[in-house]
């Protein structure tokens, strides 16, 4: 068979299969053309350009399109004297075709002549389309990334990246913020996407400029991130920056300066990200079919919304206040002497706002009656959004791209694969995955390790990322951007975090603003899916008490915290003032703020005394682990050992074994401490206070 019906062949199966085109590409063989000066940031006047190449006609574009035998042939010169992308390929005589080479050059105005920083500047060049705010449309425009070098960044210094790319604006209700996060994915010249380093960074092909607006500390994102690293976990790593965009095609201006952002990385399944086994779309069969998943609980979109009012509105009235059960209120839970697994009593008046959960005598498959995460519907409501919270048509979600589980009747969306690139074979298994853990975590035998929910969860994960959005007091945890994630043959675990600008105070809602009070009771069920029943497992709240114990010493020690803030509005000091001055807005309530400072150094201020209030007030609500002094004596030295608490009791082993047996009982091994123990080297000692029903963490002394 010839060549050409080989291409006539494979596009008659692309067109069976569904392809709009196919189209034989032809051989780059042809020469490469070379650009005098090549593309950069130039502060002259006007540049004289030269494109040439060896036996060939160079022909090029000015509009970012690709070149093709129509464009206009180069001829000995081009005057540049405004930003302008250069798109040109050589066409030999013998009919081979190069490749096609892009040059962007960017002239800077007489005002940004001596422009510099302390941190790495971003030149955003979108050649005169202006972004939009639509939901996935994007622009195709060129970006640079230019690095400090000794300690300052000029706008004419060493580029640390170059390219094509793709730009759109990004985010929910931030988009109605006039400072847009952007999605940023390099291109090459046949607009595929490639991955690239910046920064630093390792190579990736899909990254987020992230624009803090209302958090005026420019600072919550990354500390939440780099605490939450310090924990063990993958976050998206951070750089602050400042970045300039050009919807134009003049020269750049302190008119296009837009402010302080923090490039990061985007969550996606990929090597140094989230680390998951990719799943082949010929995956049917365990094992491979059991992983790797990565999805989210989400705002979702309009359509789900009308089939929910319908199911919310033939409940409504069966939630009364005699029915209604009310799970622990602020400030009990781990506080509450009587420890973990309780229920407030129906009766008891608690301060604060608290969500009730229905009572459902019955389970109802794609149980929407618990419907929350969508902007502007509370928990158990059928009434219309509130002016604050209305989303645009561009935003809505498809249920599609989504799914319910049909015990609890939580709702989620697949992230990676992306919808359109899981089987149905697939979407059938990972939901089947949820309702089984739901069903066991609901059961009888929940707490019963082959079989109950700890057969299809890590705990451990879970409890991170409770630790880290109570501790950071988000009022958008557990409901919006919460991830999930399920490798092959692994379990089922609770991250990373994303999107933490409302947290350390920055929220007028939930009792965001108030460094007192636990986050969680602020949710129903379906918003802090799966934790109350975890919690009613004694031994899941020991491992919260205990971890909380030893993030105490280090990630969350508070001077740690504290300093990281000092060294972050340290790097800020320069830039935010720039920023402020593109937007002014210090000293003006910008919806969530509940604190509004007239300077930065207020806001930076109020937020590091809110942290310090925050982490003693949650230090308060656990018992601390026994204190232990060393005494001399004339033959072996003593440990003595000391509890705040007058009424409790503190219990010890010296062979390392944990005093507290599970379910919450006293271990058989358990000494009850009277008086100081022996240093013995061949001791080991784990010591715990207990008072009532509740564990201190551990002390262990080897």
């Amino acid at each position: 068979m010839s060549g050409s019906s080989l291409v006539a062949l494979g596009c008659f199966i692309f067109f069976i299969l569904g392809s709009e085109r196919c189209v034989a590409k032809p051989k780059l063989t042809g020469p490469v053309p070379s650009f005098e000066p090549a593309g950069g940031i130039y502060t002259n006047q006007q540049l004289s350009l030269r494109i040439v190449a060896e036996n060939g006609v160079v022909r090029y574009t000015l509009d970012g399109s690709a070149p093709t035998v129509d464009a206009p042939a180069f001829q000995d010169s081009l005057t540049i004297t405004n930003t302008t992308l250069v798109r040109a390929r050589a066409f030999s005589t013998n009919h081979a075709i190069g490749p096609i080479i892009s040059q962007a050059y960017t002239f800077l105005a007489e005002d940004l002549a001596d422009f510099s920083s302390n941190l790495p500047l971003v030149i955003v060049d979108c050649y005169g389309e202006e972004l939009s705010l639509a939901r996935e449309q994007k622009i195709t425009g060129n970006i640079r990334f230019i690095a400090p070098k000794g300690g300052r960044t000029h706008l004419t210094g060493t580029i640390d990246f170059a390219g094509r790319a793709h730009i759109s604006v990004r985010g929910h209700s931030s988009r109605r913020y006039p400072k847009h996060s952007l999605n940023i994915k390099p291109i090459d010249e046949q607009d595929e996407k490639v991955k690239a380093s910046m920064l630093g960074l390792p190579k990736q092909s899909e990254w987020v400029l992230y624009a803090p607006y209302p958090d005026k500390t420019l600072m919550r994102d990354v500390l939440s991130y780099e605490l939450n690293q310090s924990m063990g976990h993958w976050a998206p790593r951070t750089r602050f920056v400042e970045v300039f965009i050009n919807d134009t095609r003049n020269k750049l201006t302190m008119e296009d300066y837009a402010g302080v952002y923090v490039f990061e990385d985007k969550i996606t399944r990929d090597k140094g990200r989230v680390e998951l086994a990719k799943l082949s779309p010929v995956a049917t069969a365990e094992p491979e079919i059991t992983g790797g998943y990565l999805f989210k609980k989400d705002h979702v979109g309009r359509g789900v919304v009308e089939r929910a009012r319908a199911e919310n509105a033939r409940l409504a009235a069966a939630l009364t206040e005699s029915t209604a059960e009310v799970l622990s209120g602020p400030g009990e839970f781990p506080a509450d002497p009587a420890g973990f697994g309780t229920k407030t009593d129906n009766t008891k008046k608690s301060e604060g706002r608290r969500a009730p959960r229905a009572r459902k005598p019955e389970r109802v498959s794609r149980a929407f009656h618990m419907f929350t995460n969508y902007v502007g519907i509370a928990s158990g409501q059928t009434g219309e959004r509130t002016a604050n919270a209305s989303i645009d048509d561009e935003e809505v979600v498809p249920d599609e791209e989504g799914f319910w589980t049909e015990v609890e009747g939580n709702h989620f969306y697949y992230v990676e694969p992306e919808p359109d690139e899981l089987t149905a074979v697939q979407r059938a298994w990972l939901k089947t995955y949820l309702n089984q853990f739901e069903t066991a975590l609901y059961g009888e035998d929940f707490k019963e390790p082959l079989h109950g929910y700890r057969a299809f969860i890590e705990p451990d994960s879970f409890i991170d990322y409770h630790l880290i959005m109570e501790v950071a007091k988000n009022v958008d945890a557990f409901r919006f951007s919460t991830y999930y994630q399920k490798d092959r043959s692994g379990l089922m675990k609770m991250e990373p975090i994303w999107d933490m600008n409302l947290t350390f105070g920055n929220a007028n809602s939930r009792e965001g603003y108030l460094p007192e009070r636990w986050l969680w009771p602020q949710f129903d069920d379906q918003q802090y899916s799966w934790f109350r029943r975890l919690f009613e497992d004694l031994d899941f709240g020991q491992r919260y008490v205990d971890r909380w114990s030893e993030l105490r010493t280090n990630v969350f020690a508070t001077s740690n915290v504290v300093a990281r803030v000092d060294q972050l509005a340290a790097e800020l000091a320069e830039a935010q003032k720039r920023n402020f001055t593109r937007w002014p807005i210090l000293g003006t309530t910008v919806v969530p703020n509940h604190f509004v400072g007239d300077t930065y150094e207020q806001e930076v201020r109020w937020m590091r005394d809110w942290i310090t209030k925050r982490l003693d007030w949650l230090d308060a609500q656990f018992l601390h682990p026994p204190s232990v002094t060393f005494k001399a004596s004339a033959s072996t030295p003593l440990l003595e050992l000391a509890t705040p608490v007058s009424a409790a009791q503190i219990y010890y082993t010296l062979d390392g074994m944990d005093p507290r047996q599970a379910g919450g009982g006293i271990s058989a091994s358990a000494r009850l401490y009277k008086e100081p123990i022996s240093a013995s080297k061949n001791n080991r000692l784990f010591a715990r206070i207990k008072q009532d029903n509740r564990w201190s963490g551990p002390l262990r002394i080897q």
